[in-house]
């Protein structure tokens, strides 16, 4: 992602204090405005940063509740580009956003259009559960990652 959402989370998280909260939604639950909504009104709470999940079809690292919430924005037509486009409405508020995926959508995207999307957002990272740290390089050469673990 770009160097200064990147930094920007990195400051947000290191900043005085020993608590911070990490807020999570699923874009496009219940509706891509709601989540907009929703991901605006925690960028103004005060939270260090905000996780984006992305909807995918088999979410075997999520719990029920994710699950569920991703199943609704699936069957609501969130894609990939409709959570890029969330991501980026939260992002200008400020707040580091950090969208969580599995690898199948991103590569369905296509990693290198991924990326660029994502930096062009304003997103400062993105998880990938199910991607191996063997099989990454790949994807880490298409941008998705300019920091090292």
């Amino acid at each position: 992602m770009l160097a200064d959402t990147t930094s920007r989370l990195e400051t947000a998280l290191k900043a005085k204090g020993d608590l911070k909260l990490v807020a999570y939604i699923m874009a496009g639950h219940p509706s891509k405005k709601r989540s907009i909504e929703v991901g605006k009104r925690l960028a103004g709470s005060g939270i260090a940063a905000l996780e984006i999940g992305i909807p995918h079809s088999d979410p075997l690292a999520d719990g029920p509740v994710i699950q569920h919430a991703g199943q609704v924005a699936l069957q609501h037509g969130m894609t990939v580009e409709g959570a890029l486009e969330v991501a980026q409405q939260v992002a200008v508020e400020g707040v580091p956003v950090v969208l969580m995926t599995y690898i199948n959508p991103v590569l369905a995207y296509d990693p290198r259009k991924f990326a660029a999307e994502a930096a062009q957002a304003g997103v400062a990272g993105v998880i990938v559960p199910d991607l191996p740290i063997e099989e990454a390089e790949p994807v880490v050469r298409a941008g998705l990652s300019t920091a090292s673990p």
